[in-house]
């Protein structure tokens, strides 16, 4: 989303009028309104306001590609919405919102998010990983998802398939219809449950001479002649039944059997020590590497100084007057520092070559790790199926025979003398069906139970999804962090996903809380700066640049003045006081002084 024009009126009696470049700064002492001024953008873009008075402001933005232009002006305890600027159509902050989303392409509620300054360092591990599972890409597939549930039973398999599509792909939003689905079906399983035990408590059973199983044996018996068609028929479907069912197994097994027949599928259990190993390796080449870059650093500086010590030795004229002549013989000193230059400089070539070297071999080794995490998986899915095969065949249906018609016989008087008999006992025999039914509710409301709690926030399908996922996310956040060397960002999925940093004044990463103040304002940016990126957020917002020790300021100028993130941006709004540090650093830029 580009900007024409920024337009701000009595915001902390500040008032700002101007054209919006993709660079721009705002440096100056403190109390000027630099944060104000971002924060006025903010009401304007968002309508969220800052925890100050703000009324009677107003805040006037131009769309450039569309011509929106959105018009925000704060009332005695409210926001008076308009399009077309001040003189523009009064319309509601809702409708305002909508046409600037589908103008910018990303919702307000981002708009809201990523254009705040410490919205991300008040975000708790489960509130972010609520975040990132909004972008977790449309890849999954049902074997996928279920592969994360341990213990996966045929009953859950059973079950699962009338909630999550079997075939395709799917994103994170059908997981979550799927666990909704399931819980309003465990609801209905339960209340049917209840209502079962209610009829059973007012059930009374009867006494007879024989046991229940005798008299059903005969009733069945006599009803099976008198009612030869309809019993026949029913238990012809129940036949059927579960001779399908059996031939579904059967079919299930044979599958399986094929499939672990086929040598391709075979898979041997990978060597953790050679993982173990190969981590250590990379470690090691790791620190390596940073202290050759660390040395590399230093031996750039010295080169800079004696290439200007160099220059000056080279001048006829004095250093201290150009209108004095200098007669001093300095060849022994330029000798002494030339070939201090050439020293350092073929010392710089060595580390170059030996840093290239560690990357190659650390290349290699992330290779051999994913190809060992690639061999576990392929054991792991060998293993599930040769139990899915080993329970499939100790639990095979067992098929009756086919029912064959009896013969017919005048048994009235022996139905009459059952059927009393029956009636003593009818409430025991429908207590014995209810009581059968409800231990498949509950049996049901069980596996029902175990699929919710796998598809819960926390749950082991989410749990696995954003662990496969987090090291994409990871790569994005890192994308621009190379250009701050000794910043290296890690998520650790801990009660949410948890933030973590290598910094330059620690090896080890740190979680988030622990960092200084600077290095917290950096990190959130990079995170930020990954947010900005799977939303399309074309706007980045830095501000309190003066909390960064100098290192980290040229990092955070390398990065927002790279070639590929200014091309991820239409507008970059800076902040911070103008010390000697921001002076110096961001002298010279192509950008906007507000």
């Amino acid at each position: 989303m580009k900007l024409e024009k920024i337009q701000i009126t009595n915001w902390k009696k500040k008032k700002f009028d101007f054209k919006p470049g993709k660079l721009n700064y705002c440096f100056h002492e403190n109390g000027y309104g630099k944060t104000s001024l971002l924060d006025a953008i903010r009401y304007g873009l968002t309508g969220s306001l800052p925890g100050y008075d703000t009324d009677g402001c107003a805040v006037d933005i131009i769309e450039a590609s569309s011509g929106l232009d959105i018009y925000r002006t704060r009332g005695i305890g409210s926001t008076v919405c308009r399009i077309g600027g001040p003189d523009g159509k009064k319309t509601t902050e809702k409708a305002l919102n909508k046409a600037l989303s589908d103008v910018s392409g990303v919702s307000i509620d981002n708009l809201k998010m990523l254009s705040s300054g410490d919205i991300f360092s008040r975000m708790k591990p489960d509130d972010f990983l609520a975040l990132l599972l909004e972008f977790i890409p449309e890849q999954l597939t049902y074997e996928t998802v279920t592969s994360y549930i341990d213990g996966f039973t045929d009953e859950m398999d059973l079950m699962l398939e009338f909630y999550l599509p079997g075939d395709g792909m799917f994103g994170i939003q059908t997981v979550d219809e799927c666990a909704a689905a399931l819980a309003e079906a465990r609801r209905s399983a339960k209340a049917e449950l209840n209502r079962n035990k209610q009829v059973i408590t007012t059930l009374k059973t009867g006494e007879t001479g024989r046991s229940l199983e005798q008299i059903e044996s005969d009733l069945i018996d006599i009803e099976v002649k008198e009612r030869t068609a309809v019993d026949i028929d029913k238990k012809q479907k129940e036949y059927e039944m579960l001779k399908a069912r059996r031939e579904k197994q059967e079919k299930q097994i044979k599958d399986r059997e094929g499939w672990l027949a086929n040598e391709a599928n075979k898979a041997e259990k990978p060597d953790p020590a050679a993982l173990a190993a190969l981590k250590q390796e990379r470690q090691e080449k790791d620190s390596l590497k940073k202290k050759l870059v660390a040395d590399q650093a230093t031996i750039n500086t010295v080169i800079q100084n004696l290439e200007r010590t160099l220059k000056y030795l080279n001048l006829d004229v004095c250093v201290i007057s150009k209108k004095l002549s200098c007669t001093t013989d300095k060849s022994g000193a330029k000798g002494e520092v030339t070939e201090a230059l050439e020293k350092n400089k073929k010392l710089l070539e060595q580390h170059t070559a030996d840093i290239k070297a560690y990357e190659i071999r650390i290349a290699e080794i992330d290779k051999a790790v994913e190809e060992y995490y690639a061999s576990d998986k392929r054991y792991n899915l060998y293993q599930r199926v040769v139990n899915e095969l080993k329970t499939l065949q100790e639990s095979l249906t067992t098929v009756p025979e086919k029912p064959t018609v009896g013969n017919a016989a005048n048994l009235a008087e022996q139905k009459k003398k059952l059927l009393d008999e029956k009636g003593l006992v009818i409430d025991g025999i429908h207590r014995r069906k209810l009581e059968t039914m409800n231990q498949g509710l509950e049996n049901d409301i069980a596996v029902y139970t175990s699929l919710i709690d796998a598809f819960a926030d926390k749950g082991a399908v989410k749990t696995g999804i954003i662990n496969y996922y987090v090291h994409e996310f990871e790569t994005a956040c890192n994308s621009h962090s190379e250009l701050a060397k000794g910043f290296e960002i890690s998520f650790v999925p801990e009660d949410g996903v948890k933030v973590y940093a290598k910094t330059p004044a620690s090896a080890e990463p740190v979680y988030y809380t622990g960092l200084s103040s600077g290095e917290k304002i950096l990190v959130s940016f990079l995170v930020l700066d990954m947010l900005n990126q799977l939303t399309g957020m074309r706007m980045a917002f830095i501000d309190n640049l003066e909390q960064l020790d100098r290192r980290s300021l040229e990092y955070a100028h390398n990065i927002l003045t790279s070639e590929e993130f200014l091309d991820s941006y239409d507008h970059i709004f800076v902040c911070g006081v103008d010390n000697q540090d921001i002076k110096e650093v961001f002298s010279g830029d192509d950008a906007v002084l507000l």
